[in-house]
């Protein structure tokens, strides 16, 4: 018995590594420069001399008190943690539950020669366990143990939970193989294409606005304006009184694309796809690299996305929803990406590579109702006359000017909508699309639907449609929903027909 399996039977209970001590001290930091900050604004010298050192002092012992009470031990089937002084908790993981494993290692955790490590089961609401820094020799011990005894589910836990025995250590491991690597010029498309930029401004734009104080920096920016101007006319001549005015919007769309890249850049440096016989494995980011992984057994549903600018590039983004997944931040990944970007014509290979037992080339795709257009161009060009006419009586008239743009806007909208939405039914799995300047696709293999309804409202029925709803495990409503939506009432009864069928025929795998 080696010293690793020696301190599994044993139920040696372990502290994490001291760098938590430092991580959580930068933790406390943050969230008390606010309070800080107004402080030093409202209080007098005297009173903020002695409050902050009873603040700090009890931040320090908060943390202190948190690191030497929370510990962890590897027994034979789970994992225990247990952490609290007054309001004590222990949750037993058992091994055969954990579905994700995220780790993450930021310039701090590199320094130091840590991990974070992020481990997730079915229930998708939080993290069974988040252990913000441990010994590479330990996370290498924790893969270990779940990986040899993540197989040794009680039987009547493993109806319906995959192959028994997956993960056991009895079999090694395959190699993992590179299915997928990102490059420089494809991170740069991707940057254009999801123009992160907005995002990076807006964030800037709200901090400022809520602790910045920016009205009394407004007249100082506005100075500075009139004095860049003053110093530029001498020498523009008689260059047209519009022309500065388009260089600056220019000038700030470049800004905001060149941050977009910059953020796709840190973000998805050295983006890597490797995959073995039962599982995925991503690695990303530039200065700090989160690692996920993904056993393909766990995966609940495939989106393909593609905006406008991604169409035009001819690239797609492939992300997975699996079961136990949340979303979360703070270095770890929130996105479950595959490919953040792929050329189209390498996605049907792409796909029968990384997930070969779901169907994705060769399927038949079925239009909407032929009376979908009609009837969204009669609630939406009602909804935009009421909203123009409320707007012409409560403001001026001239904003019956808008009129022809958002009823060209409308129709060209439920034209591409109508034409590229539809669905499709392969020999194991159902597909949906939708979407107009975005397009998304979303594929689901039968094994993993928990629940098809088929649901129609009054304004259905009076159409002769219905919609079907298809639901996975841990399926988020802010991605695009498996709601097969505006089909002919025949064909979505044909659809949930299928689909219960097949659902009551096949056995359920998380």
């Amino acid at each position: 018995m080696n010293p690793s399996e020696q301190s599994i039977a044993n139920g040696e209970w372990r502290r994490l590594h001291p760098l938590n001590l430092l991580l959580d001290l930068f933790g406390a930091l943050r969230s008390l420069v606010i309070p800080i900050l107004v402080g030093a604004i409202s209080l007098p010298g005297r009173a903020l001399m002695v409050i902050l050192p009873v603040l700090g002092a009890l931040s320090v012992t908060a943390i202190v008190i948190r690191y030497w009470k929370r510990q962890y031990k590897l027994s034979e089937k789970d994992l225990v943690v247990r952490e609290g002084l007054l309001a004590r908790k222990v949750r037993n993981v058992p091994y055969w539950k954990i579905q994700n494993i995220d780790t993450v290692r930021n310039p701090l955790h590199r320094l130091f020669g840590v991990v974070g490590v992020r481990l997730e089961s079915a229930s998708g609401s939080e993290p069974e366990a988040v252990l913000e820094a441990l010994s590479v020799e330990a996370v290498e011990e924790l893969e270990a143990a779940i990986r040899e005894r993540g197989g040794e589910a009680p039987a009547e836990a493993r109806v319906g939970a995959g192959t028994a025995g997956e993960g056991n250590g009895a079999a090694e491991e395959a190699p993992a193989r590179l299915l997928y690597r990102i490059r420089g010029r494809e991170l740069v498309r991707l940057g254009l294409a999801w123009n992160r930029g907005l995002v990076i401004v807006g964030a800037l734009v709200a901090y400022l606005f809520s602790y910045g104080r920016v009205e009394e920096r407004l007249p100082m920016i506005e100075r500075w304006l009139r004095a860049t101007l003053d110093r530029v006319t001498p020498f523009a001549g008689d260059v047209p009184a519009w022309l500065p005015v388009v260089a600056g919007v220019v000038l700030a769309l470049a800004l905001l694309v060149g941050l977009s890249i910059l953020y796709v850049f840190f973000r998805y440096h050295g983006f890597t796809l490797e995959g073995t016989d039962d599982r995925l494995r991503t690695v990303q980011g530039l200065f700090t690299r989160a690692t996920a992984t993904i056993p393909r057994r766990r995966v609940q549903r495939v989106m393909v996305t593609q905006n406008l600018i991604l169409r035009w590039l001819g690239g797609v983004s492939v992300r997975v929803e699996t079961a136990g997944h949340s979303e979360h931040a703070g270095g770890w990944q929130s996105e479950r990406y595959l490919a953040p970007y792929l050329p189209q014509e390498r996605l049907d290979a792409f796909m029968t590579e990384v997930l070969p037992d779901w169907a994705w080339s060769g399927l038949e795709w079925r239009p909407v109702s032929t009376r979908a257009k009609r009837r969204l161009l009669r609630i939406r060009l009602s909804a935009v006359l009421v909203v123009i006419g409320v707007a012409g009586w409560l403001t001026t008239p001239w904003a019956l000017a808008l009129l022809p743009l958002l009823v060209g806007w409308v129709v060209a909208y439920v034209k591409g909508y109508v034409t590229y939405a539809g669905f499709a039914l392969g020999p194991d799995t159902v597909a949906y699309r939708s979407g107009w300047l975005k397009r998304e696709q979303s594929l689901v293999a039968f094994s993993r639907v928990q629940v098809v309804a088929l649901e129609e409202s009054p304004f259905d029925r009076r159409w002769k449609m219905a919609n079907v709803n298809v639901d996975t495990a841990g399926a988020s409503m802010a991605a695009h929903w498996m709601r097969l939506r505006h089909l002919e009432r025949s064909d979505a009864e044909e659809v949930w027909r299928t689909l219960d069928s097949r659902v009551r025929d096949t056995d359920f795998k998380w």
